[in-house]
């Protein structure tokens, strides 16, 4: 684990010099005998630099051909407050996902709905990419339908929503897996408590794959009879029953934990990876929920509940992006509804093929609309030295006019072609990038496609049962400058990034 910035930078010290180095400063006379720069020219550059970078940042996300979705991550630091994090997912022209941060601010504590959407929607404004935003993931504990509503309508001022108003709000899938693993976990709070004191001396732990992964321990050292060695006797023990319940809620969140770290835990978290693994959790849950258990049963209907709903909201979505993925295609969702059928309508495949459909004929429509004014704009120079005869986009649509037989689209293609060989590592971005001259205009929609979020957050934030929180060092910062270094640092390119991580660690550059 990564130490915290007050614990192996401070400000004062070397994390000043890799930032002096990084931004390219000089010392200034009033950083004493060290040489050191003073806090208040550090900010003051770090002002500087995001004012720099937000104007190129704004121009690239003014200029992106495709989409992006909004999330809003809610955060809390005990001292100071509440924040409210928006984030824009988008995938760049180089076919590299992104998730940039556009806004970092506290939320005081008379905040109410107003002031939140509020505070999105003039987000939106200010950034002007009102005509780019085709959905919003928010945690449902902040923000209710009303709230989305406000700045769904916004948006829809600007353009029409890709996929209708009814899919512009999306769920988040970290906050189904905490409520699903509340539900689990009531039915042994009083056991929990007693394990807590054999594997962590009676701390709790506040993400949940680390209480399933104690849990599974305990149960090990059970077996093995560790409980009964003598250091263990100033503990009160569990006898069978309890032991089996902690068993039966293991094998229960088994299939949720695997879901978890593939959903949360991979490289590239676009929206294809998920409905497969969610299958998986489904069918688990439905096989607990029918045995005759007394237990399991009743808590595993309560998360198959909670399962539905979010699937009855999202499937269109993930099925969507799912055939985006060459591996799949909709061979897959043909193969898993025949196994799992129905499931009154959660899993229905019918409204797929025609919402893909759809899809590529709006893409192609606007893209031939756009290509056709870029022509006209070109034989409308006098200085371009092209002319009418000379657009191909109007030769080839000439041509395919004159051309009785049926041409087939590129999605005809790309469906008719065998799915390629599975592979745990795939790369479907680099895949689609590669493919961009074969389908230049589906590619432009498995962009659009695959950049939708299915979480607020992943990696390990994914499994926090409580109010994530920012480090101290970054609360203590003035607004905005906490809002330039949470902003800028999630600008930075890759290689960059990766320097810097290198140097501070992640979770240091996080805490600052």
């Amino acid at each position: 684990m990564v130490a915290s910035m007050e614990d192996v930078l401070p400000l004062e010290g070397l994390s000043v010099r890799i930032l002096r180095k990084l931004i390219g400063i000089e010392p200034t006379d009033d950083g004493g005998d060290s040489g050191e720069l003073s806090i208040a020219a550090l900010q003051a550059e770090c002002l500087n630099i995001y004012g720099e970078e937000r104007v190129r940042a704004k121009n690239a996300l003014r200029d992106l051909d495709g989409q992006i979705t909004l999330s809003i991550d809610v955060l809390r630091c005990p001292a100071a407050g509440v924040y409210l994090c928006l984030t824009a997912h988008f995938i760049a022209v180089d076919w590299n996902l992104r998730n940039w941060v556009i806004c970092f601010k506290p939320v005081f504590k008379t905040f109410d709905d107003d002031y939140l959407y509020g505070t999105v929607m003039k987000c939106i404004t200010d950034w002007d990419i009102g005509n780019k935003v085709s959905g919003i993931i928010v945690d449902s504990s902040w923000f209710d339908d009303e709230c989305v509503g406000e700045v769904k309508d916004l948006v829809q001022k600007k353009r029409e929503l890709p996929l209708g108003p009814e899919m512009f709000r999306l769920h988040c899938c970290a906050d189904l897996f905490k409520l699903m693993v509340q539900d689990a976990f009531k039915g042994i709070s009083e056991i929990m408590h007693r394990v807590d004191e054999y594997m962590n001396f009676g701390r709790p732990a506040y993400m949940w794959n680390t209480v399933y992964t104690n849990l599974k321990e305990a149960l090990e050292y059970e077996a093995k009879g560790e409980w009964n060695k003598n250091e263990y006797e100033i503990f009160e023990k569990l006898n069978s029953d309890e032991w089996k319940k902690v068993e039966e809620i293991c094998k229960l969140l088994h299939s949720l934990h695997n879901a978890a770290k593939a959903i949360f835990e991979a490289k590239q978290p676009t929206a294809h990876i998920c409905l497969r693994d969610l299958q998986e959790v489904h069918a688990s849950l439905v096989k607990a929920s029918i045995v005759s258990d007394d237990f399991i049963s009743p808590i595993a209907r309560k998360m198959l509940e909670r399962l539905d709903k979010y699937l009855k909201n999202m499937f269109l979505i993930l099925a969507i992006a799912t055939v985006m993925d060459p591996q799949c295609k909709m061979k897959y969702l043909e193969f898993s509804f025949a196994g799992h059928g129905a499931n009154d309508g959660i899993f229905d495949s019918t409204n797929v093929p025609t919402t893909i459909q759809s899809l590529y004929d709006d893409y192609s429509t606007n893209l031939l609309q756009t290509s056709k004014r870029k022509a006209d704009s070109i034989s409308r120079d006098p200085d371009s030295g092209c002319d009418d005869n000379s657009d191909l986009l109007q030769k080839y649509e000439q041509s395919a006019k004159d051309d009785n037989r049926p041409l087939k689209s590129e999605l005809d293609l790309y469906l008719e072609e065998g799915v390629l060989p599975w592979s745990q590592n795939f790369d479907i971005l680099g895949w689609w990038r590669g493919e961009r001259p074969k389908y230049p205009v589906l590619s432009r929609l498995a962009r659009y496609l695959l950049c939708t979020p299915v979480s607020v957050v992943t990696s390990q934030d994914a499994y926090f049962t409580v109010e994530r929180e920012i480090g101290g060092r970054l609360a203590s910062l003035e607004s905005d400058v906490m809002n330039a270094v949470m902003c800028s640092r999630s600008w930075c390119p890759p290689d960059i990034k990766f320097k810097i991580c290198s140097l501070i660690g992640d979770a240091a550059l996080f805490n600052f």
